[in-house]
């Protein structure tokens, strides 16, 4: 959706350095005249020179996450150090772009085109993926190579390397009887969620954003965090270094034996799991 200019937007460099992220707006919910709204709201701060709504680029879902570029570096500063920031009852959390991308940065994580920085160059998403052991995604409607019957000519996979990131883990407790779905979605108000890694019939578990949004979750959800349509509230709190090295532990296994299962399929060359499947005692998902 379009917000009409009174003069024609004219695009810089100095957009980077006058632009805030803000993050905590709910993931995959429309909002109607969402930009306009938004747009609104924000100049109650400053002139708004252009606002963008992140969104999957598979899916298109609203990611919960804005772009806000302001008309001077003083008004983005300003509005980046609001800690009171509450758009219809969710609490903002704004951040000046050029941190957000530093995070991320030294996160070793993939750099989307929006938040690049100007002059500066960064690798496509098939260049980071191969230089961190990823899969490389297919394009939208291409189908996979057949594989190679032949186990000579099979390439079999190896485990990508699991590094520890910080400020990503947060324990919750309180999950009692809550299903996956509802506990991924509960957690999902905090940011976008990687993992929720919970044992079968366990009340507690760890979750693992995909951004270092650990630190805020637990403040903002210092009174609990409600799951929807249920009467359970979660607590979150942090992660001590026993409990992650654990979480670390189990993520290095599942990948292991993840591609463990593919490579027996490549060598059966029938696209079936050989020998039988033990059933893990615990659920760990992952968020597209």
């Amino acid at each position: 959706m379009r917000v009409r200019r009174k003069e024609p937007f004219v695009e810089s460099d100095e957009w980077f350095s006058r632009t805030v992220h803000v993050k905590g707006l709910p993931y995959g919910q429309e909002y109607v005249d969402a930009s306009e709204e938004l747009t609104e709201f924000f100049a109650q701060h400053g002139e708004v020179a252009l606002l963008r709504m992140r969104r999957n680029p598979k899916t298109k879902a609203f990611k919960g996450n804005l772009l806000v570029e302001f008309g001077t570096v003083e008004q983005a500063e300003a509005v980046a150090q609001m800690t009171d920031l509450e758009f219809e009852g969710h609490k903002l959390a704004p951040i000046m772009l050029s941190a957000y991308h530093d995070e991320k940065m030294a996160a070793d994580e993939y750099i989307h085109p929006e938040l690049c920085k100007p002059g500066q160059t960064y690798p496509t998403f098939e260049e980071w993926c191969v230089a961190h052991g990823r899969e490389v995604p297919l394009p939208r409607g291409a189908k996979p190579k057949a594989v190679e019957t032949k186990k000579s000519k099979v390439k079999l996979l190896t485990p990508k390397e699991i590094v520890a990131v910080p400020n990503v883990l947060v324990k919750f407790t309180g999950a009692e009887g809550i299903a996956i779905d509802d506990l991924k979605k509960a957690l999902g108000a905090a940011g976008n969620v990687k993992y929720v890694d919970i044992q079968d019939g366990a009340t507690e578990g760890i979750v693992r954003f995909k951004e270092p949004v650990a630190e805020q979750a637990i403040e903002s959800y210092a009174e609990g965090m409600p799951v929807e349509d249920s009467a359970v509230v979660l607590r979150l709190e942090a992660v001590n270094a026993e409990d992650e090295s654990a979480f670390y532990e189990r993520a290095k296994a599942a990948s292991e034996a993840a591609i463990a299962r593919k490579n027996a399929q490549a060598l059966n060359g029938n696209g079936k799991r050989s020998g039988g499947q033990s059933e893990s005692s615990s659920k760990r998902t992952r968020s597209n």
